[in-house]
């Protein structure tokens, strides 16, 4: 089995600790794991302006209970709220329930949508939620979760946010 570090090495890690988080300057990355490829990730964010970022599936132990995950989930607001840059890797990551639960922090800033990839599969997908995104915008009620029970948990999170699901959409 790889490990992250088969990726990049540990000094590419820097563990920061909750109560000294809104200290650090950093920038957050929402993206789709569907057909993503870490190439793509660290050449879209190698240029740019932050040296720090939260990356949820390095930032959140993945081992952990689902409930014990969810302590880290519901910060989605302070973190994603406070970053000093939002990165999103491809429009096709509009579609997803959790990546909208994330840019629901984002009221006061537009974040940076890159697209290109170099994988064929990945770049055809992205093709096709642009031309999709040309006729129906992406919303809340017409995103898609992987589990029913995520959604009333993202919509607690956006209405949080907006006060309404309506003021997001």
């Amino acid at each position: 089995d790889k490990t992250i570090y088969d990726l990049l090495p540990p000094e590419a890690f820097e563990e920061v600790k909750w109560e000294h988080f809104r200290e650090k300057t950093y920038g957050v990355l929402t993206y789709t794991w569907q057909l993503m490829q870490w190439a793509d990730i660290l050449e879209k964010l190698k240029d740019t302006k932050t040296e720090l970022f939260w990356i949820d599936i390095f930032c959140i132990d993945q081992r952990l209970e689902p409930e014990q995950k969810m302590r880290t989930i519901k910060q989605t607001l302070t973190i994603y709220g406070q970053a000093s840059e939002h990165h999103i890797l491809g429009y096709r990551t509009l579609r997803r329930g959790w990546c909208l639960c994330e840019l629901s922090a984002r009221r006061d800033h537009t974040p940076d949508i890159h697209s290109g990839f170099q994988d064929a599969e990945t770049q055809a997908e992205e093709r096709a939620a642009i031309e999709q995104f040309n006729s129906l915008v992406p919303t809340f009620s017409n995103c898609d979760f992987t589990k029913a029970t995520d959604r009333p948990v993202v919509k607690r999170v956006i209405v949080e946010a907006w006060g309404s699901e309506n003021k997001f959409n």
